[in-house]
């Protein structure tokens, strides 16, 4: 960059954790930067987001577990928490979850779940899968952070002959089950799996299994 342009960092729809020092930095001083953040999830840093409002510019629908040491003003769709009122966002461990690289999974009942903008882009991101590769959104909006919570994952979860509670939503993916599992959702209008012009299944079937709950729209059950 030219001699004293500030350099620019933008994070979008990811997730920054279990960084020793800063998750997000805007400096000020000579050597100055602008740190933009949008549908992005930081938590469990040494301190997660450092700055003050001109270095660092929230878009909106950000999870931050603490706005400690954080002068970004607070916009649309933000869930910050504070040092008092500490925000969990429920992750889990950085493993194989899928995809070519380790992610960290959101629980069904974090925060960042259908946190963001309900459109094809997340709220024009330009992007419309996750680090995996799974298509966003999954439910009733787009997930905050790199990890897209998926439906199929919690049937996988799932030991066989287990109720699984579906979060009300609307999922746009093939649900594959058996093994006598209950899939149970909020009600038809509520809880819905919608494959509309997917050209695949909206439930596949390896066994015995119950679903209440649920409508299944844009294909049959295989």
């Amino acid at each position: 960059r030219p001699s004293g342009t500030p350099y620019t960092v933008n994070a979008t729809l990811s997730t920054i954790t279990n960084n020793l020092r800063s998750g997000l930095w805007g400096e000020v001083g000579p050597v100055s930067g602008i740190a933009t953040i949008s549908n992005s999830l930081l938590a469990f840093n040494g301190i997660d987001c450092l700055g003050d409002s001109s270095s660092v510019v929230s878009l909106g629908y950000n999870v931050i577990r603490s706005d400690a040491f954080c002068g970004a003003t607070q916009t649309v769709g933000d869930q910050w928490g504070t040092p008092g009122a500490l925000i969990d966002p429920l992750l889990g461990p950085l493993q194989d979850n899928g995809g070519p690289t380790f992610t960290r999974a959101i629980d069904p009942s974090s925060p960042a779940v259908d946190s963001g903008l309900n459109d094809p882009t997340c709220g024009g991101t330009g992007t419309t899968t996750d680090q995996r590769g799974v298509g966003r959104p999954k439910g009733a909006a787009c997930d905050a952070g790199a990890f897209e919570f998926a439906l199929q994952g919690l049937v996988d979860a799932a030991a066989p002959g287990a109720t699984i509670v579906v979060p009300t939503g609307t999922y746009t993916e093939t649900i594959t089950i058996g093994d006598g599992k209950i899939l149970q959702g909020a009600g038809p209008g509520s809880t819905v799996i919608d494959v509309t012009g997917l050209g695949v299944s909206g439930v596949v079937a390896t066994g015995d299994f119950t679903m209440t709950g649920i409508r299944v729209t844009g294909a049959d059950i295989a």
